[in-house]
């Protein structure tokens, strides 16, 4: 078979027998701009050529003893100088159709840029978990990824100053709060001038996302650029909130794995971590409330444990913070500074805590490092 003039074209992979997955492991089809198209992959099955997985929809699988076709475009400098042989018979005109046991010769290549891919990628794409499923079993995790709320709902209300008849929130006491879970957050009412408490969604969905998995990227916000970020700036000037926690986990890194560890105010006061919080629409109609939390440099403490750590607020910012005042973007992002190292403090805990499934009182018991 002789090389085709397709520009796009790139190398062959002959009898790729574990092709039989899809070649997009976070589970949505290929991006279809301009140049995505120009990197397309094409899917030779027996019968011939599936012209770009994007539009072949999502249950396509190629069957076993298929020859994939990765495309990517000439202009990356690939050149195909000898000719490719099926079984050893030229198909001159490039249209008989691949067989079970085709197989395809030697493709010399030149590269004058680098450029690799591996078949491992089909083969391995079946067993890649989806980033929430990772982060629920303790893979992946992200500053700030695990807190813990254990305090009565009542002992929140009246720390953060929420009116007795606004609605208490049904919330069970958790020693291991993870992403997508419901957590309480306090908000700031501007129809009625008085802060809520209120449940909302770990992982901020922005109002223009078309699927809610987008929340498992947008447990944390970067306090750096965190006004000018699509999914965050709207969120940064019109809606914040305080996410009340008594401590957060983080891993700290040993020569035997990695030693989980309990961080908190140095007086076990409840914390306020500053959040965003946002409105998202799903295509059934249903409204979701999610909300992220806004991460900066750690401070002394911290920092041996992790290269960023939540931005904590004191009590006499949550006014601005909430919006019940208001104050310029340049203020807003004054406050998003690492927490007094001297006023907080860190304990080794029980590695118990990596697993969601474990959720009681003894996480939180000191043990020795």
């Amino acid at each position: 078979m002789q090389p085709r003039s397709d520009p796009r074209r790139g190398f062959i992979v002959a009898k790729a027998e574990y092709a039989a997955v899809r070649l997009d492991p976070g589970g949505r089809a290929p991006p279809r701009d301009k140049r995505a198209r120009k990197r397309g992959v094409e899917e030779i099955d027996r019968h011939g050529i599936v012209h770009n997985a994007a539009h072949a929809g999502r249950g396509h699988r190629p069957p076993v003893g298929t020859a994939i076709l990765i495309e990517p475009c000439r202009d990356r400098g690939m050149a195909l100088p000898e000719t490719v042989r099926r079984n050893a018979h030229p198909d001159t005109d490039g249209k008989t159709p691949f067989r079970r046991r085709d197989d395809l010769a030697r493709v010399p290549w030149h590269l004058r840029v680098l450029f690799s891919f591996t078949v491992t990628f089909a083969r391995s794409s079946a067993r890649v978990q989806s980033l929430g499923l990772a982060a629920r079993l303790g893979y992946g995790r992200t500053m700030c990824g695990r807190v813990r709320l254990s305090s009565d709902v009542s002992e929140i209300k009246l720390v953060f100053s929420i009116p007795p008849h606004r609605p208490t929130p049904n919330f069970p006491a958790s020693w291991n709060v993870a992403p997508t879970d419901p957590l309480p957050v306090v908000r700031y009412d501007r129809k009625a001038e008085e802060r809520s408490l209120d449940v909302l969604r770990w992982g901020l969905v922005p109002y223009w996302a078309k699927d809610i998995k987008v929340g498992f990227a947008n447990i944390n916000a970067k306090a750096e650029g965190i006004e000018t970020r699509p999914a965050f700036r709207d969120a940064f000037e019109r809606r914040r909130c305080l996410v009340p926690v008594d401590n957060f986990y983080e891993w700290k890194k040993t020569a035997t794995g990695k030693q989980p560890y309990a961080i908190a105010l140095a007086d076990r006061r409840l914390m306020a971590l500053a959040g965003l919080w946002e409105n998202w629409r799903s295509p059934a109609g249903e409204w979701v409330r999610s909300f992220a939390i806004i991460t900066t440099t750690p401070n002394e403490l911290c920092a041996e444990l992790h290269n960023r750590m939540p931005v904590v607020l004191k009590p006499d910012v949550w006014p601005v913070w909430l919006a019940e005042e208001s104050v310029g973007a340049a203020d807003l992002k004054a406050m998003l500074t690492p927490y007094p190292s001297a006023e907080m403090i860190c304990w080794p805990v029980s590695a118990r805590v990596g697993n969601v499934k474990n959720n009681d009182a003894s996480l939180i018991e000191p043990i020795a490092a």
